[in-house]
């Protein structure tokens, strides 16, 4: 079955650009495309694309309002891969928490645009290094901005109803931590702390590593220290996810 696209953007060349890159792949097919937020919108009301590609309008404030109509569509989700370039951490911050679930730069090779609309249509995330370097800063510099304290210690609203191991695992996972890592601090075997992650995921209704990320963040968990586990605690803001060559970019699951 052929992955259903469509594509957003107010830069006619760029557009035209990811319409060729796109149209070359066999398994993609591209429905529709859109000049302004309110035609993308009608397309991912109508049409129910699995993935929408956005170039970044001129105006960011329409870029957010987009992801967020979009997000907010009842029904089957359409994932948006937004392609921009990573000057504002502040700005590639709010298209994640507005409903982005991947990140691309506009000098992104054909090959990784088409293998990240791929990955998108799985269920995954994809952010760019560079873009996941921004993002990580961004999370930096708001952890120095909050005073450090525990996080999914069981006495905020936000981690109420994890258990402990999963307040360790969603601790180490915001420290930057990868499971195999966690698997080794906690001792526990790989597909347990795949479990507990799953299980964390499903509590907080979070789609995905990177908005469960977000959402320890924004509740004000930042620079903390797991003390409770056997070994080395870092401190800090997360890190992303190790590069995955496939797509060019970083995959997040």
């Amino acid at each position: 079955m052929k992955v259903r696209c469509t594509i957003a953007g107010d830069q006619v060349l760029a557009c035209l650009g990811l319409r060729t890159a796109l149209d070359s792949a066999s398994d993609i097919q591209v429905v529709a495309e859109a000049r302004n937020r309110n035609t993308a919108l009608r397309n991912a009301c109508d049409l129910r694309p699995n993935v929408m590609v956005v170039h970044s309008f001129a105006d960011d404030s329409n870029t957010l309002e987009l992801l967020r109509d979009v997000a907010s569509l009842r029904g089957p989700g359409v994932r948006v891969l937004l392609i921009a370039a990573p000057a504002d951490g502040r700005i590639l911050l709010d298209s994640l928490r507005a409903g982005a679930r991947g990140f691309l730069l506009p000098e992104s090779e054909p090959a990784t645009l088409i293998a990240a609309v791929r990955d998108l249509a799985r269920g995954n995330t994809i952010i760019a290094p560079s873009v996941a370097g921004t993002l990580v800063d961004e999370f930096v510099r708001i952890a120095s901005l909050s005073p450090a304290r525990p996080v999914c210690d069981g006495t905020s609203s936000w981690d109420a109803g994890l258990s402990e191991r999963e307040g360790e695992v969603v601790a180490l996972v915001s420290s930057g931590y990868s499971n195999s890592e966690i698997a080794r601090i906690l001792r526990l075997a790989p597909t347990t702390v795949k479990t507990h992650m799953s299980n964390a995921l499903a509590k907080r209704d979070a789609r995905d590593r990177v908005q469960l990320v977000v959402q320890v963040y924004r509740a004000g968990f930042a620079g903390f220290k797991v003390a409770s586990v056997n070994g080395p605690a870092r401190t800090g803001g997360p890190a992303a996810a190790a590069p995955d060559d496939r797509a060019g970019g970083t995959e997040v699951r």
